[in-house]
């Protein structure tokens, strides 16, 4: 009791002198022999403090191309769910942990399967992927995280590693080849010896890729007969697990002439959505893949897919080793439309031949060299591409090299940006910051005022005829209508899409096309909306029955 105590005592006086001390040390801040000391304690404070603001501006090469850094840690979003089944064999094809197969990710095979994917992947992350998300961002490419747009990859494959890259905000990808689209497999079910093909069938599609950032359709169709590795689903998650995305969703989907989404027995078009986002799990992106010819003749046979592609957000087309598809005439529907509806155009020399962007609304910018093509593809060589690169003022280099030419030991660029006049909502917002408020205010008057005046009135089943699709809000009278008189609108997704008519049946608004066509508008077509919502043409004759 008494050692007790003692100990007790001389805690007391330990803390009560430290207290004096700290007390002297705060009382004399200001007095002049103490003033040397406290500077010399804030300066190297100041020079921690420093050291660490370093230290965020250092991201590692991860945080700044896959976005796990979350600058905004505590602000307020709903979190998306992920769908666990298929981010697992996502997880497990790209040779990542994963929780559920673990005890088969312990096997010979797998272990064989992780290095080897290791391996590769550190060069393609090395040479082309870090490169591609530096040059696109120091060159104002790679877009805006609050601008929706639309990524459009035709002759892709499965290829959204590189439409990722380049366009890493987009919304929305589309991707189109002939490769079948596929099913996943169920894991649990294959035998060991089945697994291995499988992943070594995984890992023998990316020999192209890895080496020339390509895919070769012959070899692909080769890869895809495989019982397992059936199409591009497989690669598709395959990438987007080792850039670091989560797996939201997986949906067989299919279009209708009409170009609207529906169940995969209801349309001719048939495809693939893929929803997912980053490791932050705060902003959902989808890929759409869809097996389909876009020759002009297949195109006319299914006016849907241009239908679809219209109804997205702002248009930026990517194309590279496009095997020069578009300089055939018989490509020429797409080419046109390309041209037309894309607000940027990044691509290699096989994409839109240099001669169409004559006389077009875009600006040019050539990046790389280009001296000659491959020898497969020898009479596609562009002396007037070549003359524009070279007349360019300054140098323009690439830091990695794709595409066929990098068999050459070099990669040509062209980047087609239309100005903010032209559609660009991205460069308009940039500009006009002080501008945009305003018209925010004024949208919301009219919402306001038309949800008051059609409230009794789209409490039904109605049909109009959609004209344009825009990320901007244009007043009644605006020159965008062509002449068109009684424009209505509705919003999705933040968009505008404005339509023409208000008619009770599909068959009413046949002759309404018809004049929206005559104004200039091609790709006008039906729409149904239930209470005021979008719905499928499908579900509209569902509920007329």
């Amino acid at each position: 009791m008494r050692k007790t105590f003692l100990f007790l005592l001389i805690g007391s006086l330990f803390y009560s002198i430290s207290c004096q001390e700290i007390s002297k040390k705060l009382s004399s801040k200001n007095e002049p022999n103490e003033v040397s000391e406290i500077e010399s304690e804030e300066e190297e404070e100041y020079d921690t403090l420093a050291s660490e603001e370093e230290t965020k501006k250092e991201l590692s090469f991860h945080e700044e191309l896959y976005g796990t850094n979350n600058e905004a840690e505590n602000a307020t979003y709903e979190k998306l769910k992920v769908d666990e089944y298929n981010n697992e064999i996502a997880k497990f094809i790209a040779g990542l942990s994963s929780e559920k197969y673990s005890e088969l990710q312990k096997k010979p095979f797998y272990e064989t399967h992780q290095s080897n994917i290791s391996q590769a992947w550190e060069k393609t992350e090395g040479e082309d992927l870090e490169p591609i998300t530096r040059w696109t961002r120091e060159n104002q490419i790679a877009g805006n995280p609050d601008y929706k747009s639309t990524v459009f990859y035709p002759f892709s494959g499965p290829d959204i590693l590189y439409a990722n890259a380049f366009f890493p905000f987009a919304q929305n990808y589309v991707l189109v080849g002939l490769e079948h689209v596929g099913s996943l497999p169920h894991i649990e079910s294959l035998s060991p010896e089945m697994l291995n093909e499988y992943l070594t069938g995984i890992r023998s599609s990316q020999r192209y890729i890895n080496k020339h950032g390509y895919y070769m359709t012959k070899h692909m169709q080769e890869d895809f007969s495989q019982t397992e590795l059936n199409g591009t689903v497989h690669l598709i998650l395959y990438y987007l697990a080792l850039t670091k995305h989560q797996i939201l969703g997986v949906e067989e989907i299919a279009l209708d002439n009409y170009g609207d989404v529906t169940e995969k027995k209801l349309g001719n078009i048939r495809g693939i959505k893929v929803d997912f986002a980053n490791e932050n799990l705060k902003n959902k992106q989808s890929v759409y893949y869809f097996k389909l010819d876009l020759s002009n003749e297949n195109i006319e046979k299914n006016p849907g897919f241009l239908r679809f592609l219209s109804n997205q957000f702002d248009l930026n087309t990517y194309m590279k080793s496009a095997s020069y598809i578009l300089h055939d005439s018989h490509f020429s529907t797409l080419c046109n439309y390309v041209l037309d509806k894309s607000v940027k155009i990044l691509q290699d020399d096989t994409g839109v031949p240099y001669s169409k962007f004559k006389n077009s609304k875009f600006d040019m910018t050539f990046f790389g060299k280009y001296t000659s093509t491959i020898k497969d593809f020898k009479n596609h060589y562009q002396p007037e591409l070549k003359k524009a690169l070279d007349a360019q003022a300054g140098s323009h280099d690439l830091p990695f090299i794709v595409g066929y030419s990098s068999w050459l030991g070099e990669t040509l660029l062209i980047y087609a940006n239309k100005s903010k006049a032209n559609g660009s909502k991205e460069e308009y917002l940039a500009e006009n910051e002080e501008k945009s408020e305003p018209i925010k205010t004024e949208i919301k008057k009219k919402e306001t005022k038309i949800e008051t005046k059609t409230d009794k009135q789209e409490r039904k089943l109605v049909y109009k005829v959609q004209i344009v699709f825009s990320s901007r809000y244009f007043k009644e009278g605006a020159p965008e209508f062509k002449g068109l008189k009684n424009v209505g609108y509705y919003e999705d997704n933040g968009a505008y899409k404005y339509t023409i008519g208000n008619e009770a049946s599909a068959e009413d608004c046949i002759m309404l096309r018809k004049k929206a066509q005559d104004a200039g508008f091609e790709d006008a077509f039906i729409i149904a909306l239930f209470n005021g919502k979008r719905i499928s043409l499908h579900q509209a004759k569902k509920i007329s029955n």
